[in-house]
């Protein structure tokens, strides 16, 4: 056989892409006495394939055996574990439903009796009315304040425009 051909269905064999009988043509070019050199290394591992191929470890009886111990073990004890489990399992998940709706429903009726208490802070209307001054006074303090940074930010950003459109100009 030639050498070349054998190592193109090698390169087909270790990318998986050989059939049957490019396999079986490779086993049997390894079972030659003489083979090439820089192939010696591959010829243990066909020639294992090949032998192990060809032995057969199992008998006829095995299948059935198998299938066999595999019935007894589910006529056993096994079904009435899973039946009793799943009887448990279903009653758990009954009482947490329950128990989940109850939590639900006590959370939304304690929601809806809940009633907003306003209670006065002041017992005279013009306390009140000059507390409220001084509060929106401070409010418009604090916005002038505002706008006097603002205005610093302004006049910053238009600096800053000037300095880009003279540079684009050059």
């Amino acid at each position: 056989m030639d050498s070349k051909h054998i190592e193109h269905l090698l390169e087909k064999y270790w990318a998986c892409e050989t059939s049957l009988e490019e396999e079986n043509e490779i086993k049997d070019f390894f079972k030659q006495e003489v083979i090439p050199e820089h192939l010696l290394a591959h010829a243990p591992l066909f020639k294992y394939l090949d032998q192990e191929g060809s032995e057969d470890v199992l008998d006829a009886q095995f299948d059935q055996s198998v299938l066999d111990a595999i019935g007894e073990d589910k006529k056993g004890k096994q079904v009435y574990v899973k039946t009793w489990y799943k009887s448990y399992l279903k009653v758990a998940a009954v009482l947490l439903i329950m128990v989940s709706a109850s939590f639900l429903l006590t959370k939304y009726l304690n929601k809806q009796n809940e009633v907003a208490v306003v209670t006065d802070t002041f017992d005279n209307p013009e306390d009140a009315f000059e507390e409220t001054k001084r509060a929106l006074l401070l409010i418009s303090n604090n916005i002038g304040k505002g706008r006097a940074q603002t205005q610093k930010l302004v006049n910053f950003h238009q600096a800053e425009e000037k300095i880009k459109n003279h540079n684009n100009e050059l």
